[in-house]
Protein backbone atom coordinates (compact mmCIF):
# COMPACT_ATOMS: atom_id res chain seq x y z
CA UNK A 1 0.00 0.00 0.00
CA UNK A 2 1.43 3.20 -1.27
CA UNK A 3 2.63 5.50 1.74
CA UNK A 4 0.18 8.23 1.62
CA UNK A 5 2.52 11.18 2.75
CA UNK A 6 4.76 10.37 -0.12
CA UNK A 7 2.23 9.82 -2.30
CA UNK A 8 1.11 13.91 -0.85
CA UNK A 9 4.60 14.85 -1.69
CA UNK A 10 4.76 13.22 -5.36
CA UNK A 11 1.66 14.80 -5.96
CA UNK A 12 2.83 18.36 -4.72
CA UNK A 13 6.30 18.01 -7.00
CA UNK A 14 4.31 17.54 -9.86
CA UNK A 15 1.98 19.77 -9.45
CA UNK A 16 4.68 22.66 -9.30
CA UNK A 17 6.82 20.87 -11.67
CA UNK A 18 3.80 21.52 -14.02
CA UNK A 19 2.05 24.49 -12.81
CA UNK A 20 5.52 26.54 -13.09
CA UNK A 21 8.36 24.88 -15.16
CA UNK A 22 6.65 23.53 -17.91
CA UNK A 23 6.18 25.56 -21.29
CA UNK A 24 9.03 27.93 -23.20
CA UNK A 25 9.45 31.36 -24.10
CA UNK A 26 6.56 33.40 -25.86
CA UNK A 27 6.15 36.95 -26.24
CA UNK A 28 3.99 37.38 -23.14
CA UNK A 29 7.16 37.02 -21.26
CA UNK A 30 9.61 39.43 -22.57
CA UNK A 31 7.71 42.15 -20.77
CA UNK A 32 9.46 44.22 -17.44
CA UNK A 33 9.79 42.58 -14.36
CA UNK A 34 9.31 46.21 -12.69
CA UNK A 35 6.29 46.25 -14.44
CA UNK A 36 5.01 42.82 -13.72
CA UNK A 37 5.99 42.90 -10.43
CA UNK A 38 4.13 46.45 -9.53
CA UNK A 39 1.17 44.71 -11.23
CA UNK A 40 0.89 42.01 -8.65
CA UNK A 41 1.11 44.11 -6.05
CA UNK A 42 -1.75 46.49 -6.78
CA UNK A 43 -3.83 43.53 -7.52
CA UNK A 44 -2.90 41.53 -4.55
CA UNK A 45 -3.64 44.90 -2.14
CA UNK A 46 -7.31 45.51 -4.04
CA UNK A 47 -8.11 41.88 -3.02
CA UNK A 48 -8.51 43.17 0.73
CA UNK A 49 -12.01 44.39 0.13
CA UNK A 50 -12.88 40.97 -2.25
CA UNK A 51 -15.66 42.57 -4.46
CA UNK A 52 -17.56 42.03 -7.62
CA UNK A 53 -15.22 44.57 -9.36
CA UNK A 54 -11.55 43.49 -7.72
CA UNK A 55 -12.24 39.75 -7.99
CA UNK A 56 -13.09 40.67 -11.43
CA UNK A 57 -10.41 42.43 -12.17
CA UNK A 58 -7.78 39.96 -10.58
CA UNK A 59 -9.87 36.94 -12.80
CA UNK A 60 -8.90 38.82 -15.80
CA UNK A 61 -5.42 40.07 -14.86
CA UNK A 62 -4.87 35.58 -14.34
CA UNK A 63 -6.34 35.22 -17.25
CA UNK A 64 -4.62 37.74 -19.42
CA UNK A 65 -1.34 36.82 -17.75
CA UNK A 66 -1.15 33.16 -18.25
CA UNK A 67 -2.34 33.89 -22.00
CA UNK A 68 1.02 36.00 -22.83
CA UNK A 69 3.05 33.45 -21.09
CA UNK A 70 1.59 30.54 -23.31
CA UNK A 71 0.22 28.72 -20.38
CA UNK A 72 -3.85 28.92 -20.33
CA UNK A 73 -3.75 24.93 -21.12
CA UNK A 74 -2.25 24.36 -17.69
CA UNK A 75 -4.49 26.21 -15.35
CA UNK A 76 -6.17 23.01 -13.88
CA UNK A 77 -2.67 21.93 -12.19
CA UNK A 78 -2.25 25.98 -11.43
CA UNK A 79 -5.98 25.71 -9.63
CA UNK A 80 -5.10 22.56 -7.69
CA UNK A 81 -1.89 23.73 -6.41
CA UNK A 82 -3.39 27.20 -5.39
CA UNK A 83 -6.30 25.20 -3.80
CA UNK A 84 -3.56 23.72 -1.18
CA UNK A 85 -2.94 26.06 1.38
CA UNK A 86 -6.73 27.73 0.54
CA UNK A 87 -7.65 24.53 1.83
CA UNK A 88 -5.63 25.00 4.98
CA UNK A 89 -6.59 28.80 5.66
CA UNK A 90 -10.44 27.93 5.41
CA UNK A 91 -9.54 24.92 7.82
CA UNK A 92 -7.56 26.58 10.43
CA UNK A 93 -8.64 29.99 10.41
CA UNK A 94 -12.95 28.68 11.27
CA UNK A 95 -12.14 28.09 14.95
CA UNK A 96 -11.12 31.46 15.52
CA UNK A 97 -13.91 33.18 13.31
CA UNK A 98 -16.83 30.54 13.94
CA UNK A 99 -18.47 31.67 10.60
CA UNK A 100 -18.11 29.42 7.72
CA UNK A 101 -19.13 32.27 5.07
CA UNK A 102 -15.87 34.42 6.74
CA UNK A 103 -13.26 31.30 6.29
CA UNK A 104 -14.46 30.96 2.93
CA UNK A 105 -14.11 34.73 2.19
CA UNK A 106 -10.16 34.15 3.62
CA UNK A 107 -10.08 30.72 1.54
CA UNK A 108 -10.81 32.95 -1.55
CA UNK A 109 -8.68 35.55 -1.08
CA UNK A 110 -5.83 33.17 -0.44
CA UNK A 111 -6.81 31.00 -3.53
CA UNK A 112 -7.01 34.05 -5.67
CA UNK A 113 -3.53 35.40 -4.75
CA UNK A 114 -1.54 32.14 -4.68
CA UNK A 115 -3.01 31.71 -8.44
CA UNK A 116 -1.71 35.54 -9.17
CA UNK A 117 1.39 34.55 -7.28
CA UNK A 118 1.83 31.63 -9.78
CA UNK A 119 0.79 33.11 -12.58
CA UNK A 120 3.59 36.01 -11.84
CA UNK A 121 6.50 33.10 -11.19
CA UNK A 122 5.74 32.01 -14.54
CA UNK A 123 5.51 35.20 -16.44
CA UNK A 124 9.09 35.88 -15.34
CA UNK A 125 12.13 35.56 -17.53
CA UNK A 126 15.13 34.60 -16.18
CA UNK A 127 16.66 35.95 -19.08
CA UNK A 128 15.54 39.44 -18.54
CA UNK A 129 16.62 39.47 -14.79
CA UNK A 130 19.93 38.76 -15.56
CA UNK A 131 19.55 41.51 -18.27
CA UNK A 132 18.76 43.67 -15.14
CA UNK A 133 21.31 42.48 -12.97
CA UNK A 134 24.49 43.24 -15.47
CA UNK A 135 23.16 46.78 -16.66
CA UNK A 136 23.14 47.50 -12.58
CA UNK A 137 26.83 46.12 -11.84
CA UNK A 138 25.85 42.89 -10.08
CA UNK A 139 27.78 39.89 -12.96
CA UNK A 140 28.62 37.45 -10.40
CA UNK A 141 25.07 36.98 -9.87
CA UNK A 142 23.65 36.57 -14.00
CA UNK A 143 23.86 33.14 -14.25
CA UNK A 144 21.61 32.64 -10.40
CA UNK A 145 17.88 33.26 -12.34
CA UNK A 146 18.49 31.24 -15.22
CA UNK A 147 20.57 28.32 -13.32
CA UNK A 148 17.42 28.10 -10.80
CA UNK A 149 14.73 28.08 -13.68
CA UNK A 150 17.16 24.99 -15.12
CA UNK A 151 18.13 23.15 -11.69
CA UNK A 152 14.75 23.12 -9.72
CA UNK A 153 12.46 20.96 -12.15
CA UNK A 154 15.65 18.44 -12.55
CA UNK A 155 15.96 18.35 -7.85
CA UNK A 156 12.39 17.93 -8.53
CA UNK A 157 11.89 15.05 -10.78
CA UNK A 158 14.95 13.33 -8.72
CA UNK A 159 13.41 13.62 -5.44
CA UNK A 160 9.28 12.27 -7.16
CA UNK A 161 11.58 9.43 -8.24
CA UNK A 162 13.78 8.91 -4.89
CA UNK A 163 10.68 8.69 -2.85
CA UNK A 164 9.34 6.45 -5.47
CA UNK A 165 12.63 3.65 -5.39
CA UNK A 166 12.62 4.05 -1.82
CA UNK A 167 8.87 3.39 -1.33
CA UNK A 168 9.34 -0.03 -3.72
CA UNK A 169 12.47 -1.07 -0.89
CA UNK A 170 9.93 -0.53 1.34
CA UNK A 171 12.33 2.11 3.07
CA UNK A 172 11.63 4.72 5.33
CA UNK A 173 10.44 8.01 3.81
CA UNK A 174 13.09 10.19 5.08
CA UNK A 175 15.85 7.52 3.15
CA UNK A 176 14.76 9.42 -0.27
CA UNK A 177 14.85 12.59 1.49
CA UNK A 178 18.53 12.05 1.80
CA UNK A 179 19.06 10.67 -1.26
CA UNK A 180 17.10 13.17 -3.00
CA UNK A 181 19.51 15.84 -0.73
CA UNK A 182 22.45 14.21 -2.17
CA UNK A 183 21.34 14.14 -5.48
CA UNK A 184 20.73 17.93 -5.36
CA UNK A 185 24.01 19.12 -4.40
CA UNK A 186 25.44 16.54 -7.18
CA UNK A 187 23.47 18.80 -9.43
CA UNK A 188 24.95 21.80 -8.09
CA UNK A 189 28.22 20.92 -8.34
CA UNK A 190 28.19 19.75 -11.63
CA UNK A 191 26.62 22.88 -12.73
CA UNK A 192 29.08 25.13 -10.91
CA UNK A 193 32.06 23.10 -12.86
CA UNK A 194 30.70 23.52 -16.31
CA UNK A 195 29.70 27.10 -15.91
CA UNK A 196 32.76 27.85 -13.72
CA UNK A 197 34.74 28.84 -16.87
CA UNK A 198 32.00 30.84 -18.12
CA UNK A 199 30.62 32.84 -15.42
CA UNK A 200 32.91 36.05 -16.04
CA UNK A 201 31.75 36.06 -19.68
CA UNK A 202 28.25 35.68 -19.87
CA UNK A 203 26.74 38.99 -21.30
CA UNK A 204 22.75 38.51 -21.39
CA UNK A 205 20.48 39.95 -24.19
CA UNK A 206 17.18 40.35 -23.93
CA UNK A 207 14.62 42.28 -26.27
CA UNK A 208 10.87 43.87 -24.63
CA UNK A 209 7.36 43.46 -26.77
CA UNK A 210 6.00 46.40 -27.22
CA UNK A 211 2.88 45.00 -27.27
CA UNK A 212 3.24 42.48 -23.71
CA UNK A 213 4.83 46.11 -22.49
CA UNK A 214 1.81 48.11 -23.20
CA UNK A 215 -0.84 45.14 -22.16
CA UNK A 216 1.13 45.28 -18.28
CA UNK A 217 0.48 48.68 -18.10
CA UNK A 218 -3.35 48.81 -19.17
CA UNK A 219 -3.36 45.88 -16.50
CA UNK A 220 -1.80 48.21 -14.13
CA UNK A 221 -3.85 51.16 -14.98
CA UNK A 222 -6.92 49.31 -14.47
CA UNK A 223 -5.92 48.33 -11.09
CA UNK A 224 -4.47 51.69 -10.01
CA UNK A 225 -7.79 53.17 -10.87
CA UNK A 226 -9.70 51.10 -8.94
CA UNK A 227 -7.79 51.37 -5.82
CA UNK A 228 -8.08 54.81 -6.44
CA UNK A 229 -11.71 54.82 -6.55
CA UNK A 230 -11.85 52.11 -3.87
CA UNK A 231 -10.00 54.58 -1.38
CA UNK A 232 -13.00 57.17 -1.75
CA UNK A 233 -15.51 54.71 -1.46
CA UNK A 234 -14.39 52.68 1.08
Amino acid sequence: MANPIRRLISVIIELIVRAVFLGSDSWGKHSSSILLTALIIITIINLRHLDIVSLSIALVTIIVLLIMSGRLRLIPYTLILALIPSAWYVVTTLPFTLSVIESLTIGIRVLITSVLLLAYIVSLNPIEISFILSKIGLKNYLIVPPFMWKVVPHILRDMKLALLANELKREGLWRGMAVSFVASLEYVALYEEGLESKIHDINPKFTYNLRAVLIHILLITINLTYYLVSIHIW
